[in-house]
């Protein structure tokens, strides 16, 4: 587990892996982009609700809505119709699952679709 979990920290740092979304930019350059540093103005001072929000996101979307769906249901059920290669369906339906991020399908959407999925799949 542990080269997967350092792969995963590669890709995060972006060292030695090539820009992918430099391939996606023409398509998608005039698309508007999530920008949460709109949130750090003084408006927002002492605006706790925006951490009550965030925790509630990552419970339902990133923990219950993505891992537990993608790694927990589909993978074992994906096995039956994808045999061997049943991870590396899950990490394309985990990217196109990004869709509404478009500009980041190809760099981290299905990369790390791939990275968690393999080692999901290897020691279940």
């Amino acid at each position: 587990m542990i080269p997967f979990i350092v792969l995963s920290g590669v890709i995060q740092s972006g060292v030695g892996f090539p820009d992918l979304d430099s391939l996606t930019v023409p398509f998608f350059k005039n698309l508007p982009q999530y920008d949460l540093s709109k949130l750090a103005t003084p408006e927002y001072k002492g605006a706790w609700w925006i951490l009550g929000l965030f925790l509630v996101t990552m419970l339902f979307n990133y923990f219950l809505g993505e891992e537990f769906l993608y790694r927990g249901i589909l993978l074992p059920k994906m096995k039956g119709v994808f045999g061997k290669w049943d991870w590396f369906a899950n990490g394309v339906m985990f990217g196109f699952y990004h869709l509404h991020k478009p500009q980041i399908i190809l760099s981290t959407a299905i990369l790390f679709g791939f990275v968690f999925a393999f080692p999901a799949k290897r020691f279940q």
